[in-house]
């Protein structure tokens, strides 16, 4: 049930909590994320996670994590490299996000993240 909206360099992903308590009534929990470079949102699922190169790291379904090292932020700040501005120290300040769902996985290069609870 994860959605997502992007605006410019800001992406908001939307998901229910996922747990076997009873009493949880599926409150929508929000992730606003910005400045945000890059995202990908799509396979794995549950069923496939085992085959990513993270699953070996701990990378579980139902999960929120920071990827420390990132080969991605560091093949985007590859690329950017050719730019006339390029500063290779801004790219210090990027992380790497994966949000694992159900049935797929929400990827993003951003300098942080709020996390809305529902109260």
């Amino acid at each position: 049930m994860p959605h997502y909206f992007s605006e410019r360099n800001i992406v908001v992903v939307t998901f229910q909590k996922q747990t076997d308590d009873i009493k949880d009534d599926g409150q929508l929990y929000t992730s606003i994320l910005k400045p945000c470079v890059h995202f990908n949102f799509g396979m794995p699922g549950n069923e496939t996670l085992p085959g990513h190169p993270y699953y070996s790291l701990g990378l579980a379904s139902y999960g929120f994590y920071e990827m420390k090292d990132s080969e991605l932020i560091s093949r985007l700040k590859n690329i950017d490299s050719v730019h006339p501005y390029h500063k290779a120290a801004t790219w210090k300040r990027y992380k790497h996000y994966i949000l694992t769902f159900h049935e797929n996985m929400f990827e993003c290069i951003a300098i942080g993240y709020e996390l809305k609870v529902p109260a």
